[in-house]
């Protein structure tokens, strides 16, 4: 038994047979598991990458409907119901809150296109693949103007009366736009481009010079011997002239018409009212034509018709007259002038012209012909008791510049995301001290990107004296500018930049607002650098002049001109972001194709997917 057992242990193999087949056992187990984990992982990886697929797909779908719906907007073919395109459904939803809505649960956002007032257009997408699977994406996108507007004219004054004195208003179609108020154009003032007075009268005097048309709602005083006006002048009250004046277009006045003494017109002579007409030692270049009683006397010369509607007799005397005559009344007196073509007297009754007046073509009267000796010489034929028709009613098309709807005063509410949308950064300031705060000024000259700086939440402004450096444009908001007397602003780079001080009108009525809280704007002196151009808006009272040199635009509740050393206006149209349109103004007008192009997409601020 013994042997046995030993002999077994001098032989293992029977032992070694037993451990590899458990080794073997072990290994198809562990290749088993191998296996099964590649499987799955492999299983894995075809789901994982069809669901990204499927995710690529839904979100390029989705966003392929954001891009359509974007491109309608630009192109104004924005459509209010839900656009069904290739893999993909939009719908688009519009906001007018003051901040980027939360989403499409806000309340401030509704169903539609946007419209005139709203801030957001959001753009929901949803982005379908071939085995139904969807992803939404919405994008909220800047829906604000984006055109830097402004009015026209140099200075545009919103109530109160207006006196200027050595101040020239320079470039072709600077002009001035006074809404409510009398103007009061003094010593060696000259304005290039066109005056309107809605609602208010004008004198001129002192060599003051109006280089362009005026339009003036009530009466027009020139008392400048020389020239006053090169262009029209419209008015709807009385117009007068003193000795010497000159008008290098013509005269429309609803009113009385006199014409003193010397008074030159180039043009002709339209009184549409009943009052007056008298002409004395003037000379019109075309024709003169009134519903008033008419006196033509002392040496005038005419160069076209003469006419009058008013069944009062009229009186003519050493006049020459290169057109034809047709009076509705009688002559109380026709003598010792000369007429180049005929005259016709559609009243009834007799006629007072003397054997001095000279008529080349013919002579008609309704009535009868109170003459003696030969009576006046008539080269055609002469003919009495021959009724005529009356010449027609004189008028003049209310030009468009006295029409209410032209101009109106525009409320400039500022806007942060106005701004924004072209490109301005927003800095905020408490302390405004500009003038013992050489670090503010330091700050401001080297900006290089353009910059808005509210100063709103200053007690006051104070820029007495300081001198700006600029690299870029800047503007700046504040409630009033009430001390920035002798500011000079100049290029550092040597390129144009714009300066602009501007006092919100936070209260929209078409009517210049000065608010609690807001005051005068004083820039006395203020001098501006060839390179700078600037806007100035104040619904409050706007003080300039003293020397100053402004290259721009001033628009204010009511501008108050304190003279002093003589100033001059550079008219340039500068523009202000979120400066609202005028009446028919296209903004194509400031580089845009469309109105929709004006706004400010496709500019993204939220976008969110799920």
């Amino acid at each position: 038994m013994l042997d046995r057992f030993l002999n077994d242990r001098r032989n293992p193999s029977r032992d070694e047979e037993g451990a590899a087949l458990l080794s073997v056992v072990i290994l198809m187990v562990v290749m088993f598991v191998i296996c099964a984990s590649l499987q799955m992982t492999l299983v894995n990886a075809v789901q994982l990458t069809a669901m990204h697929r499927s995710s690529v797909t839904t979100l390029a779908a989705a966003e392929s409907g954001t891009a359509v719906a974007v491109f309608s907007l630009t192109k104004g073919e924005c459509k209010d119901t839900a656009v069904t395109g290739d893999g993909f459904v939009y719908e688009v939803h519009r906001s007018a809150s003051a901040t980027i809505p939360s989403g499409l649960n806000d309340p401030s956002v509704s169903a539609g296109c946007p419209r005139d007032g709203d801030r957001y257009a959001l753009i929901k997408s949803t982005g379908t693949d071939t085995y139904g699977k969807s992803m939404t994406v919405t994008q909220t996108y800047l829906w604000v103007n984006k055109v830097k507007g402004s009015n026209d004219g140099a200075l545009t004054s919103g109530s109160g009366n207006v006196e200027l004195s050595s101040l020239t208003i320079a470039e072709e179609d600077a002009g001035l736009v006074l809404l409510d108020g009398d103007f009061n154009c003094n010593t060696n003032t000259r304005i290039k481009g066109d005056v309107v007075v809605l609602s208010g009268s004008v004198r001129i005097s002192n060599a003051c010079v109006i280089d362009g048309s005026l339009f003036a709602s009530e009466n027009v005083a020139i008392q400048n011997p020389a020239v006053a006006v090169t262009g029209d002048v419209f008015t709807l009250g009385n117009f007068s002239t003193a000795s010497g004046s000159v008008i290098g277009g013509s005269v429309y006045a609803q009113g009385d018409l006199v014409l003193s003494s010397g008074t030159r017109v180039q043009g002709g002579v339209v009184g549409a009212g009943t009052g007056l007409t008298n002409v004395d030692n003037v000379n019109i270049g075309l024709s003169l034509r009134t519903n008033g009683p008419l006196r033509v006397q002392n040496k005038t010369v005419i160069g076209g018709d003469v006419a009058t509607t008013n069944t009062a007799t009229a009186d003519f005397f050493d006049s020459t007259i290169h057109g034809n005559v047709h009076i509705a009344g009688t002559f109380q007196q026709l003598g010792a002038t000369t007429i180049g073509g005929s005259v016709t007297v559609s009243g009834a009754g007799a006629n007072n012209i003397a054997p001095s007046t000279s008529i080349d073509k013919n002579l008609t009267v309704a009535g009868t012909i109170a003459t003696w000796d030969s009576g006046p010489r008539v080269t055609g034929t002469k003919a009495t008791n021959t009724a005529t028709a009356a010449p027609n009613p004189v008028f003049f098309l209310l030009p468009d510049e006295l029409k209410p709807e032209t101009y109106s005063w525009r409320d400039y509410t500022y806007d942060d995301l106005e701004w924004a949308a072209n490109g301005y950064d927003r800095v905020g300031k408490t302390a405004c001290d500009l003038q013992n705060s050489p670090a503010l000024v330091r700050e401001v000259n080297e900006r290089e990107t353009p910059t808005v700086y509210d100063l709103r939440g200053c007690s006051t402004v104070n820029m007495n004296a300081v001198t700006f450096s600029l690299k870029t444009d800047v503007a700046f908001i504040a409630n009033a500018f009430t001390n920035a007397q002798q500011v000079r602003v100049k290029s550092a780079d040597g390129e144009p930049h714009e300066f602009s001080l501007l006092t919100p009108d936070s209260v929209v009525d078409r009517t210049p607002s000065c608010s609690n809280g807001q005051g005068e704007s004083n820039i006395y002196g203020l001098t501006m650098s060839e390179k700078i151009t600037g806007y100035i808006y104040t619904p409050c009272v706007l003080t300039f002049g003293g020397g100053s040199i402004i290259n721009g635009q001033l628009y204010s509740g009511a501008a108050r001109y304190q003279g002093g050393q003589p100033m001059t206006l550079n008219y340039a149209k500068t523009g202000v972001p979120g400066f609202p349109l005028g009446e028919g103004e296209d903004p194509r007008e400031y580089g845009f194709q469309t109105d929709v192009d004006a706004r400010a997409l496709p500019k993204l601020v939220k976008h969110e997917e799920g």
